[in-house]
């Protein structure tokens, strides 16, 4: 993030904060008065009462502030458009080298092991991504195959993934193409993802993604 998107979210949240307090200030003074009261009914003493408080509402203060905060942050990160840089055939590979991945989704029974297919790991790791653009949490680019030519460079809208795929075929120049699941027609060409996202959803790092 860029010192510029940094200094624009601070200036973000530290005026929704002094908006929000300027807000509740009515109901801070009529809060006081009321306490004055029960103080006085009570026999306490006001200095006291707030002095052993004030640790308790600097705590809350901060909270407050934080979650403010997050929450800013948060939304500022579902509003940022995602970078489309990597073709899905070099993601697909990176991810199934990766440790971590490996060891999550390799199977250890033997018996469950016997009824696998041989590349099962590239089957679950096909599934895996094919789910995540149909649910909308992975986004992909790409061509759409007309009668003559491709359409413009698009987003492909995530209903599309219930009938068409990726072919995850090894990267040798050609640009990576997704088929109909039934009919095998080409649909879209040019696939691209984004590393960003995909770093996110199977917790590895960027670069990772991208060697």
């Amino acid at each position: 993030m860029s010192t510029k998107l940094i200094l624009i979210a601070v200036a973000t949240i530290i005026g929704g904060v002094l908006g929000t307090i300027v807000r509740e200030a009515y109901w801070t003074v009529a809060t006081e008065a009321a306490l004055d009261e029960f103080f006085t009914y009570m026999h306490w003493e006001r200095s006291k009462m707030i002095l052993a408080a004030t640790p308790y509402f600097v705590m809350l203060g901060l909270c407050y502030l934080l979650a403010a905060i997050s929450y800013r942050l948060g939304e500022a990160e579902k509003s940022k458009e995602p970078v489309i840089d990597i073709d899905p055939r070099v993601a697909f590979k990176n991810i199934l080298n990766d440790k971590r991945w490996l060891r999550k989704h390799t199977e250890t029974n033997p018996e469950k092991l016997q009824h696998l297919v041989s590349n099962y790991l590239c089957v679950r790791l096909d599934r895996e991504i094919h789910n995540l653009l149909a649910q909308g949490k992975l986004v992909a680019w790409g061509e759409k195959n007309l009668e003559i030519g491709t359409g413009p460079v698009d987003w492909i809208p995530k209903e599309e993934w219930k009938n068409i795929e990726i072919i995850f075929d090894e990267p040798d120049g050609r640009r990576c193409m997704a088929q109909h699941r039934e009919w095998k027609e080409m649909m879209y060409v040019g696939i691209m993802l984004s590393s960003s996202q995909l770093a996110k959803r199977f917790h590895m790092r960027r670069s990772s993604i991208l060697k």
